[in-house]
């Protein structure tokens, strides 16, 4: 239709109008429809194949960010519809894993632009990548405006085992064995890995092991034995499950700060911060949603749940006392399991202050340990992402060993697997670089068990990721052997 005004111009502007109102349709029309699931899984590992060696030797955002826009790039040259999908998710994938928010949107646009995605979960994408660009750059602004200001409460030192006083190794000692003055029920990693925290249930205390010192220098007395119990860079966090409280300590003073009463009408099952981390805290009670706490106030934070299973507003889990959790050492990723059902689940939070990421598997996967960035877990099944894709050769590595991160570094470390063995008390150890399967060191008889069949369930309370500590600042590896009462330490050279 031709409408004509007395100035032929507006002719030729009405032409012109619905002649691109006509080419956007169509265009709208030829996008492809979205790929089977089927499809898209059978495709995946060929897509990721190809750049597998680049993500692996990318160890910064800015390597990581460069590599998603190559992938990007490359997603236009795939002519078969799901590879073509799934390399633009790959892209997605590792933008987002580097907080590269503009190559992220840039992504979601080229797959909205090929196929006919739905209109709601495109919009949440792209609300979700403004929000956390947006708190980039109040982070930036922020930390480039801030002074900083240091408390009585802070430490002199950053708590760190970097910046810790080791005693010397003693001379012709490739082992030493300390003994607990009880037997330990559950332990945490406290003041950025200077300190491992023994909670001895009888005595109703917890003990700090100083890495540094080689030796218990702290303790705490608990008004009750049960309890959950976490920390941060600065503060130690003891929660009552019985008055459903939670307290904040100093870990320069080692005395109470602060006693809140937890937002939950449940008593609080799971209690999980990162070492080397201001925060947050992961709070989960029984039979209801959780929530992630400010580190200061210990009030929950207004953050969202964005479910990427389904692409949409998700809630925030709840736990029980089988329940298990862990946190990375810079608070940036939590892993979430079952101990009670099967399969156990694979869950991970990339928490965000506005918007954080809820990925999960249908998978039992024993323990669930982050690396110190949160951007791997690690597995008694292999290494995987934080999205719960797989990042090794887990088939080749879940049949040898099992694969822990360190504490401090990009190293990992593996525990030989010898499932007749069920006697021996000391097994081989290997440490590698971030789960690839050829060790670059080899400990040829540490203390404690090697790894077994069992480990693959991790329905103990404390699974060999509570056990086994590479602590690469302080050249030393140190085992909790399942006599629950003694502190291996074995000396670590010549890593690269």
């Amino acid at each position: 239709m031709i409408f004509v005004c007395r100035r032929c111009q507006c002719v030729t502007t009405w032409t012109l109008f619905f002649v691109g109102l006509v080419c956007s349709v169509t265009q709208a029309q030829e996008r492809l429809p979205l790929p089977s699931e089927a499809d898209r899984k059978h495709v995946a590992e060929e897509v990721h194949h190809p750049f597998r060696t680049e993500f692996e030797a990318a160890n910064d955002n800015a390597a990581k960010s460069s590599l998603a826009k190559k992938v990007l790039s490359h997603a236009s040259r795939e002519s078969d519809p799901a590879r073509r999908f799934m390399t633009l998710k790959l892209a997605l994938d590792i933008a987002r894993s580097a907080d590269d928010m503009d190559t992220s949107v840039a992504a979601v646009k080229e797959m909205d632009r090929v196929f006919q995605l739905d209109l709601k979960s495109v919009q949440a994408q792209l609300n979700a990548l403004r929000i956390r660009k947006r708190e980039q750059i109040e982070a930036e602004e922020k930390a480039r405006k801030a002074t900083i200001k240091l408390s009585d409460e802070r430490p002199e030192a950053s708590g760190g085992t970097a910046s810790a006083q080791f005693k010397p190794w003693p001379e012709g000692q490739d082992r030493i064995i300390y003994e607990l003055p009880g037997m330990f029920d559950a332990v945490q990693l406290a003041g950025n890995g200077r300190w491992i925290v023994f909670h001895l249930k009888i005595q109703s205390k917890l003990l700090f092991f100083d890495i540094g010192q080689r030796e218990v220098t702290q303790e705490i007395a608990l008004t009750e034995d049960d309890v959950r119990f976490t920390a941060t860079s600065r503060w130690l966090y003891i929660a009552y499950p019985g008055p459903n409280e939670i307290e904040r300590w100093s870990l320069s003073t080692f005395k109470k700060v602060a006693t809140v009463k937890l937002p939950f009408q449940q008593p609080t099952e799971v209690l999980a911060a990162g070492h080397a981390s201001t925060g947050p805290l992961l709070a989960l009670p029984s039979g209801g949603p959780g929530a992630f706490l400010d580190a200061t106030t210990m009030r929950p934070l207004p953050t969202v749940i964005h479910d990427r299973q389904y692409n949409r507003q998700g809630e925030f889990p709840d736990a029980s006392r089988a329940a298990r959790a862990r946190a990375s050492a810079n608070g940036k990723s939590f892993s979430i399991w079952g101990t009670s059902g099967s399969p156990a689940g694979f869950r991970t939070l990339m928490f965000g202050r506005r918007t954080t990421e809820m990925y999960y598997d249908h998978d039992s996967m024993g323990y669930i340990a982050p690396n110190r960035t949160g951007e791997l877990m690690f597995t008694a099944k292999g290494v995987f992402t934080y999205q719960t894709k797989p990042y090794a050769n887990n088939d080749e590595i879940r049949s040898q060993s099992f694969h822990l991160p360190s504490v401090d570094s990009d190293y990992s470390v593996s525990v030989a697997r010898d499932d007749g063995s069920k006697e021996a008390d000391t097994a081989r150890v290997n440490i590698h670089v971030r789960g690839k399967p050829e060790p670059i060191l080899t400990l040829p008889k540490v203390t404690f068990r090697p790894g077994r069949y069992s480990d693959f369930h991790g329905r103990e309370d404390m699974p060999l990721d509570l056990r086994v500590f590479l602590f690469v600042d302080a050249k030393m590896l140190i085992t909790l052997p399942e006599t629950n009462q003694i502190v291996a330490m074995h000396r670590v050279e010549g890593l690269p």
